[in-house]
């Protein structure tokens, strides 16, 4: 596990972090042709809004980066804000921040250094795919930000990655991408190629 939120406490300590960030996983085209996040998006949002509604934070960062073709920038806050069955429980508009500007993961972490000075938060974790949240907390702390992570799956289900040919090539783009950082810490090659 990556952490590099060593001796720091959050802001309030009625919570674990400041800030879940839950990085944008591209987008898919639902049934009715409309755009929603993608699989690996839902499981991520499905994972932080659980431990939103768990207390670990009082905000949600959503690094969505920069809309596709025929999609609205917000799918990833409405998919959010739909997903808790309970309506005392919903998370509202005031808790969760959004960034529309990035194209890849060391931009999401560029533009998330950003918020985090902007709004004065101090500690985050990271909720993202098991695949893929060493990568971005390693650029997260490239970049400054105090960030600790959570593999989504490990917060929702419990299933194996090698048994899917997707998942299986998703994990090894994403230890090569990691692998990478040790000559590239910023993310710059990948971004120059994007």
């Amino acid at each position: 596990k990556i952490d590099c939120t060593a001796g720091l406490e959050p802001e309030n300590p009625d919570y674990s972090f400041d800030a879940i960030v839950i990085p944008g996983a591209g987008s898919m085209t639902a049934p009715d042709g409309k755009a929603i996040p993608s699989e690996a998006g839902q499981t991520r949002l499905q994972a932080g809004a659980s431990v939103y509604l768990a207390g670990y934070a009082p905000t949600i960062i959503l690094l969505d980066g920069a809309a596709g073709p025929g999609e609205k920038p917000s799918i990833s806050k409405k998919y959010l804000q739909r997903l808790p069955d309970d309506n005392t429980r919903m998370i509202p508009n005031e808790a969760i921040l959004e960034e529309h500007d990035s194209v890849n993961t060391a931009t999401n972490m560029k533009k998330l250094a950003e918020i985090v000075e902007e709004k004065g938060i101090r500690l985050v974790v990271i909720v993202s795919s098991a695949s893929h949240v060493s990568r971005a907390t390693v650029l997260a702390c490239a970049n400054g930000v105090k960030a600790s992570s959570l593999p989504a799956e490990d917060i929702l289900i419990k299933q194996d990655p090698t048994s899917s040919t997707r998942m299986f090539i998703t994990k090894l783009k994403e230890k090569f991408e990691t692998l990478l950082l040790l000559w590239d810490p910023k993310g710059t090659i990948p971004t120059f190629f994007k």
